[in-house]
């Protein structure tokens, strides 16, 4: 953490508008292509409507499935199309609306935002920005509430440089608004959540849990060691109040589609999350990237290209992404249920060790959290790279009090970064698009026969997690003691 003798109040406030100024200049960047899908779904609300973004009224299902459709039917006679042409691609594309309701809210916002700024919706970098604002201020309200929550339980000075952390970190810089993601606003609800776990509000725990996964599905990872503790601390009637304050607040957040007949088209579009990715590995430094290199290697040589031009990933197509469904087909082994299976016996062990741990050292449940996030990303299958991102602020509140070494958590972020810039640089504005997933540095690594290399990232961050859980469940049961 930054000294906090550094952190006299002129300095304090330098850096967080430098924080704020970096942003507000990145906030003009074209992003990754995922812009593109933002901007159609703002252009679709304001110029349709937001009941319509995921389908058909739930009549039309029902009429639908009383007429012995099976359900891809249904989903192709319902599913809203929404075509949008980019400038940067300069072709029409056909997206879907696959997210929570509480993701289209925040897009809407920023669509209302621009049809009074601009009611053309012309495709610029003021629709980049505007997009971006919402991040923007997630990320200030992250960075607040870590000066504010870490102060109150430590001293003002670890507080402001807990916020200060976050708020200048660069990896947090990359993923919102250089490459114009959208996870802090989940990031966010989970850090609340944490937080009122640790001081025993289970309700508001509860809750903010409920809205993280309802923004972002990645969200629900960290939801059973949640649960868990709240179960192991606390009654059965306040945990049954809690419960059905966060079933309400779930209720409330899909209720603009349940009162406006949409709610089927909702589930169904929420459900086609888990169809929107079927590969091993997005670009995702965990143990997948390694096995999709290999087999990509493999069919490289098969196809004709030079043994030492495909192992050394001369050829760029070694970053391109494998159908788990080819493995399953070629071997019988469904590598999602193994992949699945490793994450649910993890989940088992870091939620034991952190039931133990917390009874001797309160803060260690946020190094748990961390490491719940930590261990999707690391060992689920179909991983985007930016589905680290919630691990963030919750490893920033374990450096803030102790629980890691300050080296462990630059390290991380360090390697999360790298992914990011290897794979997206500083979006379009990077020469981006030579080759679609490929962005300049992937195909300089590739020119000089250094693909490889992206293996040893993958396991330095394999290095890193296997080093945090051994630091939180070797430590656990002895601190309980």
């Amino acid at each position: 953490m930054i000294s906090p003798s550094l952190l006299k109040k002129r300095t304090l406030y330098l850096l967080a508008a430098a924080g704020l100024v970096i942003r507000l200049a990145g906030g003009f960047a074209k992003g990754s292509q995922d812009m593109d899908f933002w901007k159609a779904y703002a252009v679709f609300c304001v110029q349709h409507d937001v009941k319509d973004i995921y389908g058909s009224a739930d009549e039309v299902f029902v009429r639908l499935w009383r007429s012995g459709k099976t359900a891809k039917e249904i989903q192709a006679a319902t599913q809203t199309v929404i075509p949008y042409q980019s400038p940067v691609s300069g072709t029409v594309r056909i997206y879907t609306f696959p997210q929570p309701p509480g993701y289209i809210y925040s897009i809407y916002l920023s669509a209302l935002a621009m049809s009074w700024l601009d009611p053309s919706f012309k495709n610029d970098r003021l629709f980049n920005f505007v997009l971006n604002l919402e991040p923007l201020l997630s990320s200030l309200a992250i960075a607040l509430f870590l000066f504010w929550f870490v102060g109150k339980l430590t001293d003002p000075g670890t507080g402001a440089a807990a916020g200060l952390v976050y708020w200048l970190n660069p990896v947090v810089f990359l993923n919102a608004p250089i490459q114009g993601f959208r996870d802090p606003l989940c990031a966010l609800f989970i850090l609340l959540a944490v937080c009122a776990l640790h001081q025993k509000k289970l309700t508001i725990a509860y809750v903010c849990a409920v809205a993280c996964f309802m923004t972002k599905p990645q969200g629900v990872v960290v939801a059973p060691l949640i649960l868990c503790v709240g179960l192991a601390e606390h009654n059965w009637r306040r945990n049954a109040a809690a419960f059905l304050a966060a079933c309400a607040a779930g209720v409330a957040l899909c209720l603009p589609f349940i009162l406006q007949g949409r709610f089927l088209s909702l589930l169904q579009g929420v459900a086609t999350t888990m169809g929107t990715s079927n590969d091993l590995s997005r670009q995702a430094m965990n143990i997948w990237w390694p096995v999709q290199y290999v087999l990509n290697a493999a069919e490289l040589v098969r196809s004709g290209v030079p043994a030492w031009a495909a192992w050394l990933g001369r050829d760029w197509r070694v970053f391109t992404p494998y159908p788990i469904a080819r493995i399953t087909e070629a071997t019988g082994v469904n590598l999602r249920l193994v992949a699945t299976g490793l994450f649910a016996l993890f989940t088992a062990a870091n939620i034991y060790w952190c039931l133990r741990a917390i009874r001797a050292d309160r803060n260690r449940l946020f190094l748990f959290a961390a490491l719940q996030a930590y261990g999707y990303f690391m060992l689920a299958g179909s991983v985007h790279n930016n589905h680290y991102f919630i691990l963030v602020p919750l490893l920033t509140a374990a450096c803030a009090f102790k629980v890691i070494p300050e080296k462990y958590y630059a390290a991380v972020c360090l390697v999360f970064f790298l992914q990011d810039g290897l794979f997206y640089g500083l979006g379009r504005d990077s020469f981006f698009g030579l080759r679609r997933d490929n962005n300049y540095l992937t195909l300089i690594l590739s020119h000089l026969y250094l693909s490889w290399t992206t293996l040893l990232l993958a396991f330095a961050n394999l290095a890193l997690f296997a080093g945090l859980c051994r630091r939180a469940f070797s430590r656990g049961p002895a601190a309980s003691r």
